[in-house]
């Protein structure tokens, strides 16, 4: 059955030679898709190496971050204790000079074992 286009050849119907030349056939479109897909896993066989190494990095720098994240909770930690000593402190100046012996005391400790240690 002809296809009536009269707004594309003045009036004349598409025959079935001209339908020819408007539509690749199958076999010419399998061939094509083929060709496609071909030239797509091409593409994908030159990526594939970056992806992994892209992949790689990502990991690598998710891990670092994990990291840095727990170091800064610790240090947090650690600021938020040495805030709550200074506090204490400053509410009670004697246990600030019984600190300082403590500490004073165990700083001579350490000197000690250093010296009888290098001897």
């Amino acid at each position: 059955m002809p296809i009536s286009t009269d707004s594309t050849n003045g009036g004349e119907d598409i025959t079935a030679v001209d339908q020819e030349y408007l539509w690749p056939d199958s076999s010419e479109e399998v061939r094509l898709l083929r060709h496609r897909i071909a030239e797509l896993e091409r593409q994908q066989t030159i990526n594939l190496p970056m992806i992994i190494k892209m992949e790689l990095e990502l990991k690598e720098f998710k891990q670092e971050m994990r990291a840095k994240n727990e170091l800064v909770g610790t240090k947090l930690e650690q600021m938020e204790e040495w805030k709550r000593i200074a506090k204490l402190e400053l509410q009670n100046p004697k246990s600030t000079f019984t600190l300082q012996q403590q500490h004073k005391q165990q700083e001579d400790e350490k000197l000690c074992c250093c010296f009888y240690l290098c001897v």
